[in-house]
């Protein structure tokens, strides 16, 4: 494990599927990235129809899906940029944000601390991390070695 990328874990994350930890492991046991985005893609998808998001907050997450990073496993720009990618403004990106968080989609986790935010702070390295994510990698390996 990366020390700042604390949410790469070694062993198996409590709560899997409630959780925006991933194993270690998976990274290693996935040799495509190809197939690595189309997981994030499926998970993507399965989220997008939750009638209880906004249409901003759909668009918010699409743009969060898409910057996603194989190194941290994480999304890490600033606010600011997935305002620019989307057409919303930053404020409205901030309070998507906050409500993804709040329905359990998304984890905002500070780089280098293990530690979990409600929203973000100013001047605090924060990763978006996708809840869930690391159960379904599991399951699409599982499913590919059952091939």
């Amino acid at each position: 494990m990366i020390e700042e990328y604390w949410w790469i874990e070694n062993g198996i994350p409590k709560h899997e599927s409630k959780s925006g930890c991933v194993r270690a492991s998976v990274r290693a046991k996935f040799k495509s990235f190809s197939k690595m985005r189309a997981c994030v893609w499926k998970w993507f998808r399965s989220r997008a129809g939750d009638r209880t998001l906004s249409p901003a907050c759909k668009l918010t997450l699409w743009a969060i899906c898409e910057r996603f990073r194989v190194e941290t496993f994480s999304s890490h720009d600033a606010y600011s940029y997935y305002a620019k990618m989307t057409g919303l403004s930053s404020k409205t990106v901030g309070r998507c944000v906050s409500e993804l968080v709040r329905a359990e989609i998304l984890w905002i986790a500070v780089e280098g601390e293990k530690r979990i935010l409600k929203t973000a702070k100013p001047g605090v390295r924060k990763h978006l991390l996708f809840v869930g994510l690391g159960k379904l990698l599991v399951e699409e390996l599982s499913r590919a070695n059952d091939t």
